[in-house]
């Protein structure tokens, strides 16, 4: 079975053939068998350019020949639709809103970057324009395919989009905006859409947001989708905003319907707060919009460097409880992307000290996979509450209210699926959330969650020693009688599973079979098992604290050191530059060693030393000290 593990491959620098060879090698060594080609921030490539799709073909033919598949990013950075500013610089291509409010009620505009410095261009693509999208699949998949059409459907996989939206220009004052929309609304109601707007009528949001909603999802998600899909290969990607209702219909009117487009839609999950209040709507979103392949997720990019296996074992089970199969994760060629979004990314290579651990993580991918094609019978359907947001939406309802009521039924381990606003049967099994923030069933308003869950009958498999509720323990059952229970933030502790006492860890995971059958062995064999090495040599980084340039290096006694600094930026040991050259970089991990300079060792005398540098990178140091010491990092004695 191919892993469902998918690695976005951030091209940095200029690589080599060489480069991407021995990086995908490493890939396919430990576990992962399909990799994603992302230019992100770091890339030194004209994107686009000929020099660009050299070597994308060389990640193709490395790909081909090592046996893994490829997907293709289609833009650069995010959100998708822009082409690294080529949509946008069109100016009738660019996104715009219209202002619902004040003075300036009706005026339409076009807003720039919040944050140009991040993306590196000044505007948003207009993904409710029908030529934008048109001219944005032209430069960028219609070109992937003249250039690599023979490998689509073998080797290419598909193209992941990332992020776009309809509303990145849309204030709290304003409201996302397309030629024509006057005249659909006229169309749609028989009104004047301006007269609506400016005399407040009641209907207006309901009518405008569900025509927002019906254009991001033709005009964008099913044009990308069709043009795949008639080219041999799939989409899939994600929105903003999948977790916050109200946001997210902001955004795109109708989440759901944009998101369900998709050949594999997908959400987005890469803070790893397992104990985060949406954590359950998110995943609920990514199953609600699940079709014949599933669901993907984009998971613990933004992680801890030491984040652990477990957590990451558990990520992925509780995304396959909600249709996940294929699992996205970040691997970069090297670090330098770090010195410009200065996020810490969790990735996966061998700048990790665990990446050995990928081929076990890798095994655990494929047994989660499959609980991800697994029916259940849902004791309770719930509308996505899509109609409030839109009706609420100048006086907008706090998202807690939403995820209150998954919460506790996620607490109460009843069977709860998200569906479509509407696509919901008004019966005595689908929940809608009212106007005045109540829950109703069967035309019958409940007041709190407590309320809704006393309907059903307490049959819960997984309790504590004392038969209580379990907080922070997912459970999912399924249609054959198996069960799945993750302890995403829940205590470690001794549980109740269907009457058998099971210790499940901080972040344990918890499957039984219909036959009863413990699933904690199924994993397969691993070749190679975990090879750790200490030496005597110490890297540590230079401390310089609040943005300051000087760090102090107070030695108890005397010692040799080596200085590594970052290319580009210059550093003095007590006021003498130090001479820098390549003699040592081989000190330096795969990802860095081509981002820095080393001195030869230089004797510290006993005493306090003085190390200046500037523009110090929170994930990227300045500075780095290689030797046999140690360090107290508190007091910055070495």
């Amino acid at each position: 079975m191919i892993s469902p593990i998918i690695a976005f491959s951030a091209i940095t620098g200029k690589p080599t053939k060489e480069q991407i060879f021995t990086h995908l090698k490493s890939l396919k060594e430990n576990g992962i068998d399909s990799v994603l080609v992302y230019p992100r921030s770091g890339c030194e490539l004209e994107y686009l350019s000929g020099e660009w799709f050299n070597t994308v073909e060389c990640y193709i033919t490395a790909s081909k020949e090592l046996g893994l598949k490829v997907w293709l990013y289609d833009d650069f950075n995010w959100p998708s639709c822009d082409a690294k500013g080529k949509v946008s610089s069109v100016p009738e291509f660019r996104l715009k809103s219209i202002c619902i409010s004040g003075d300036r009620i009706g005026e339409i505009s076009t807003h720039s970057f919040h944050n140009a410095s991040l993306f590196g261009e000044k505007f948003f693509p207009d993904i409710l324009s029908y030529d934008a999208v048109d001219y944005f699949i032209s430069i960028t998949h219609q070109k992937y395919y003249e250039r690599f059409g023979e490998y689509f459907g073998s080797v290419i996989e598909g193209f992941f989009t990332d992020e776009p939206s309809a509303g990145y220009c849309a204030t709290e004052n304003s409201i996302p905006y397309y030629s024509g929309m006057d005249d659909d609304y006229c169309k749609c109601c028989g009104r004047n859409f301006l007269d609506d707007l400016k005399n407040g009528y009641e209907e207006f949001y309901n009518i405008a947001f569900s025509l927002i909603g019906k254009r991001v999802k033709n005009c964008f998600f099913d044009k990308i989708t069709s043009w795949c899909e008639s080219h041999g290969v799939k989409s899939t990607g994600h929105i903003i905003y999948e977790e916050l209702p109200f946001n997210g219909t902001k955004n795109y009117g109708d989440v759901l319907g944009a998101l369900s487009s998709l050949s594999i839609p997908g959400v987005d999950e890469i803070d790893t707060n397992l104990a985060s209040k949406s954590i359950l709507f998110l995943y609920s979103v990514a199953q609600a919009v699940s079709g014949d392949n599933g669901a993907m997720a984009e998971l613990f990019a933004l992680g801890p460097c030491d984040m652990t296996y477990a957590k990451k074992k558990c990520m992925m089970y509780l995304a396959s409880c909600f249709k996940v199969c294929k699992f996205f994760i970040i691997s970069h060629l090297d670090m330098r992307g770090n010195a410009i979004i200065k996020d810490y990314f969790n990735i996966a290579s061998s700048d990790q000290p665990d990446f050995c651990g990928m081929k076990l993580l890798s095994e655990t991918a494929k047994i989660a996979a499959e609980y991800s094609k697994k029916d259940f019978e849902p004791e309770l359907y719930v509308a996505y509450p899509q109609d409030i947001c839109v009706r609420n939406y100048k006086a907008p309802i706090k998202d807690d209210f939403y995820f209150e009521l998954i919460n506790h039924l996620a607490k109460h381990q009843i069977q709860f699926k998200l569906v479509p606003f509407d696509l919901a049967e008004k019966n005595d099994r689908t929940l809608y959330f009212t106007q005045d923030l109540k829950y109703e069933i069967g035309g019958i308003k409940y007041t709190t969650p407590t309320e809704v869950c006393e309907l059903f009958e307490k049959k819960c498999r997984v309790t504590t020693l004392n038969g209580d509720l379990c907080d922070g323990i997912f459970v999912r059952e399924y249609s054959d009688g198996s069960l799945v229970a993750v302890n995403h933030f829940g205590n470690a502790d001794t549980y109740l599973i269907d009457g058998k006492k099971v210790f499940l860890d901080e972040f344990g995971v918890y499957t039984a079979e219909a036959d009863d059958t413990l699933c904690y062995d199924k994993r397969q064999e691993i070749e190679t098992d975990f090879d750790i090495t200490y030496y005597n040599s110490n890297a540590i980084r230079a401390m310089f604290v609040d943005e300051q340039t000087d760090s102090q290096i107070i030695c108890e006694k005397d010692f040799n050191v080596i200085f590594a600094v970052r290319k580009g930026e210059t550093a003095c040991l007590d006021g003498k530059p130090l001479t820098l050259g390549c003699k040592n970089n081989a000190l330096l991990s795969c990802g860095m060693k081509d981002l820095y300079l080393t001195t030869d060792s230089i004797k510290l005398e006993k005493g306090r030393h003085i190390l200046s540098s500037a523009n110090d990178v929170r994930y990227l140091p300045s500075v780095l000290l290689f030797g046999d010491f140690t360090a107290k990092s508190i007091s910055g004695d070495v």
